[in-house]
């Protein structure tokens, strides 16, 4: 279920398999020329928030495209 979708990419609601959690995956397509370093701020400061009306922070990986 698409859950929204900003300047950075869109937004999916999912349940995590091993415990059934619900939370929201962000995915980010990166083109040529982005700044990887622009990314990577986000993911910091998205780290370090502890707000009830925040989603929480997880974890990120990275694919490289086929």
């Amino acid at each position: 279920m698409n859950a929204g979708k900003g300047s950075y990419g869109s937004v999916f609601k999912a349940r995590e398999r091993a415990s059934g959690q619900l939370v929201a995956v962000k995915v980010v397509p990166l083109s040529e020329g982005d700044n990887p370093a622009d990314l990577a701020k986000e993911i910091e400061l998205l780290a370090a928030c502890d707000h009830p009306n925040v989603v929480r922070y997880l974890v990120s990986r990275c694919q490289s495209p086929i």
